[in-house]
């Protein structure tokens, strides 16, 4: 009976794991390359760092082909420095809390690497602005408040039918920032961990 319980419990679990829809989540680091349009002279964009936790869902069309859809909680960061010659240089950190809103299509190449391709959504929770500049410094609260659309790209390697390390670029349509006729879009590359369960 013992035996039999078992057998059970596990056909149960592999029948999930097979199953068409699987739950689980992304976590990664991101580098964040900035850039300002239009430019000028004395102008330097600075890169910045973060990460972001995705819960997602996937359901599979076929052994090769699925489509993935996420929501969760980001972090970024870039800066920019202006050189204004003999009165010095005036720098600004920037800092959002974003909710990242992803859908793509995702594709198997063989059984333990694939790739993807989809669209992003960054939804704008909030935005700090940290200005320095001749020794005084100052704070603008909700510096930005838009809510930037990306095109994206990622590849995958299963680890295990539940693991896999990804890595993924973004590449955005609008800007992040807006004001005074510039426009700052911000693209980024990122390196993480994926973990899923069939249902």
């Amino acid at each position: 009976m013992k035996i039999s319980l078992s057998l059970i419990a596990l056909s149960a679990v592999a029948v999930m794991a097979a199953g068409p829809v699987k739950v689980g989540g992304d976590v990664s680091g991101a580098l964040f390359l900035p850039k300002m349009d239009p430019s000028f002279d004395g102008l330097t964009m600075k890169m910045g760092f973060g990460g972001k936790i995705a819960p997602a869902v996937e359901y599979a069309i076929n052994e090769q082909l699925s489509v993935r859809g996420s929501v969760g909680f980001e972090y970024l960061t870039y800066g920019m420095e202006i050189d204004l010659g003999d009165l010095g240089k005036a720098t600004t950190d920037v800092t959002s809390m974003l909710l990242p809103i992803g859908a793509s299509v995702q594709y198997a190449f063989i059984p333990a690497m694939f790739g993807s391709v989809g669209v992003g959504y960054d939804i704008n929770l909030s935005s700090k602005a940290k200005t320095s500049f001749m020794g005084v410094e100052a704070t603008e609260d909700d510096a930005s408040k838009a809510n930037p659309l990306s095109i994206t790209a990622g590849l995958g390697y299963k680890i295990t039918p539940e693991m896999a390390v990804t890595a993924g670029y973004a590449f955005p349509l609008t800007g992040i920032s807006d004001g005074d006729g510039t426009k700052i879009t911000v693209q980024t590359i990122s390196l993480g961990f994926r973990y899923d369960v069939g249902m």
